[in-house]
């Protein structure tokens, strides 16, 4: 029989949690059962007790869906001052990554970024800045927290410093990279609100939810852009969007009624959504994949907490760094006080980090363990959200052993 896949990726795209697979399924059944827009409407603002007309079959597995507002709701509540107004759902994470950039920009002249940020978000954000005068500096901090192991009083003093000579009054930052630092935005805005104006700070989540306690940085981050296929393990793709401070989710929502009333924003689900928030007339909508939002609901709704977790991810990577430090593999960590869920691995071989990033992950998933992997022989990990079982455990280090001969024997 063949060996069950050992899936450490869901920094890349998450599994498809079983209770996800159920929802998607069950919609996907009641669609093909009951396919008129008046029923898929009234399934998605109401949830099945408004389909009297519905065979009682046809609704069957749908009982846990009471509506999208009740979706918004169960997200709200995982923050402190966050109300059903103050989520936002789309089909695509990039849209609300636009919206927030436009934010950010139309409230900040000079804004400050870091090298951690995904260069696709980073690229959208310097495009839109440069469409309202809106000067964009970047911090380069990765080296130094990944060479030098800076704490996090060495990176808020830095950050600090760049800030004040920028002449900044806004900030973009990833609550956690995709190489999993973990940055602590709230003592970052905390000590530059003592001494200089922050006006907005957008914040990209979409590595922090479902993984990190985001309620620590609610008040902090102004909005942050998410999504549920990562570590929520939707598997199919949804934006998530939350305005998680008091003081500006008033302007967040009149700016959002506008971007999305007007033309959607690029996004045809979130307009949608709007136009039902609205209480306008549906019946004739756009193409509209709603399937992210059953899935979404199935997933987020059996994501365990990340206060209650998170210990069981970082003692997994702990494990995991102290085996391979003898298998042939060296760790490649921030300070303790940054580290995350994910782990990152370099092949300790100089003539091994010449094999193409797809040798080294197509090599790992021949001995049945999915890992994302990247140029100089370097491997991340995304841990499980449970402590790794002995035989798991063993079924790494045998792994990494037996790549760390290969791929030098190979070169």
């Amino acid at each position: 029989m063949p060996q069950e896949i050992l899936y450490l990726d869901d920094a890349r795209i998450g599994r498809f949690r079983p209770q996800a697979r159920r929802l998607h399924q069950r919609f996907l059944e009641f669609v093909a059962n009951a396919p008129s827009s008046r029923n898929v409407l009234d399934l998605l603002v109401h949830g099945t007790e408004g389909l009297s007309s519905v065979n009682v079959q046809h609704k069957r597995g749908l009982k846990a869906w009471r509506g999208v507002n009740h979706f918004r709701e169960s997200i709200a509540k995982a923050f402190a001052n966050v109300v059903v107004r103050d989520v936002y759902l789309a089909g695509r994470s990039r849209s609300l990554m636009n919206l927030g950039a436009r934010m950010l920009s139309r409230s900040c002249r000079r804004i400050l970024s870091v090298d951690l940020n995904w260069p696709v978000y980073q690229h959208e954000l310097s495009e839109i800045a440069k469409q309202v005068d809106c000067e964009l500096t970047v911090a380069r901090i990765h080296d130094h927290l990944m060479l030098e192991r800076w704490d996090v009083d060495d990176l808020t003093d830095f950050l600090c410093r760049s800030y004040e000579r920028g002449r900044c009054d806004g900030l973009f930052l990833p609550a956690v990279d995709s190489m999993g630092i973990h940055l602590p935005i709230a003592e970052i805005v905390t000590r530059l609100r003592t001494k200089h104006e922050v006006r907005f700070v957008l914040a990209d989540a979409a590595q922090a939810l479902g993984h990190t306690d985001l309620s620590e940085i609610a008040g902090f981050a102004d909005f942050m852009v998410a999504g549920t296929h990562k570590w929520v393990r939707s598997y199919i793709p949804l934006g998530v969007g939350v305005a998680a401070n008091p003081t500006s989710q008033q302007w967040i929502a009149n700016f959002m009624n506008s971007a999305i009333g007007t033309n959607g924003a690029g996004d045809s689900l979130s307009h949608m959504l709007h136009f039902i928030d609205q209480g306008r007339d549906t019946r004739f909508p756009e193409t509209v994949n709603l399937a992210g939002l059953f899935a979404g609901f199935g997933a987020w709704t059996a994501t365990p907490s990340a206060r209650v977790v998170m210990d069981s991810r970082v003692a997994n990577a702990d494990r995991i760094a102290s085996i391979a430090m003898y298998n042939g593999w060296e760790p490649l960590r921030p300070h303790k006080t940054m580290r995350s869920g994910s782990l990152l691995l370099q092949t300790s071989s100089r003539e091994a980090r010449t094999r193409s990033a797809d040798e080294i992950r197509n090599r790992f998933e021949d001995c049945g363990i999915v890992v994302s992997a990247y140029p100089n022989g370097i491997v991340r990990m995304a841990m499980p959200e449970v402590l790794l079982p002995v035989e798991q455990v063993m079924r790494i280090q045998d792994a990494l052993y037996h790549l760390g001969n290969l791929l030098r024997t190979a070169c």
